[in-house]
């Protein structure tokens, strides 16, 4: 990779761009740095957004949407805290990504 390329990686329009986090950032053991903040941005009419879940949230209308407020301070990714905060930072690949179902963010299960 050229010098030039490398300084301007991350860059895009000369403001720096989102760049999602290499996949050996986000698998950290026992998450370490990342950890759980909560949203507060919110729209024009002052609503608090909710973003979909990375891990567990689908737009397929025969499958379940997740919104959460919370993110991982470290990746900005939208994440539930239970499991899927977990899963995100400790699966490679794709392999993070679950099917929502009543139940699946609590603590029993159920």
């Amino acid at each position: 990779m050229s010098i030039v390329s490398q300084l301007t990686r991350g860059y895009c329009c000369g403001l720096p761009a989102q760049v999602a986090p290499q996949p050996d950032e986000r698998l950290v053991p026992g998450v370490g740095r990342h950890m759980l903040e909560f949203v507060s941005k919110k729209s024009e009419s002052g609503n608090l957004l909710r973003p979909d879940c990375a891990v567990c949230s689908s737009r397929d209308p025969h499958k379940k949407r997740c919104q959460t407020t919370f993110q991982c301070n470290t990746c900005n990714v939208a994440l539930c805290p239970v499991p899927c905060h977990g899963r995100y930072h400790s699966m490679p690949g794709d392999s993070y990504k679950i099917d929502c179902y009543k139940g699946l963010h609590s603590a029993t299960g159920r």
